[in-house]
């Protein structure tokens, strides 16, 4: 017991120094990828009526995602709306089928 608690602190500091360093070794890198910014090189330009096709194509490409999805959404609120229904009526039968045992019960107690 005595011998643990003399190594908690020395666990404590190692871990202290571990974390100091790794803290160290990893803000230089953090503020390195923070402060670099790209520049253009001037000797290619960029080709921007491709990159404007792309970006056409790309804004096309998910509008119809999205009108895909709301189909599909719409498709699923059916779905669950005949599931809906669908439980309602078990729960319908269930209560009816409750009640004709409860009045096959009552008949066999009075023929009793």
């Amino acid at each position: 017991m005595i011998t643990a608690r003399k190594n908690i602190p020395q666990f404590i500091s190692a871990g202290m120094l571990f974390l100091f360093l790794f803290i160290s070794v990893q803000m230089p890198l953090f503020a390195e990828t923070i402060t670099e910014t790209p520049t253009p090189s001037p000797t290619s330009a960029p080709d921007t009526s491709s990159q404007e096709k792309e970006v056409k194509d790309k804004i096309k490409e998910l509008e119809g995602k999205i009108g895909d999805l709301k189909g599909q959404e719409k498709t699923f609120s059916q779905q669950i709306s005949v599931m809906n229904s669908q439980i309602f009526l078990t729960q319908y039968r269930m209560d009816s089928t409750a009640h004709a045992i409860g009045e096959l019960d009552a008949d066999i107690d009075t023929t009793k």
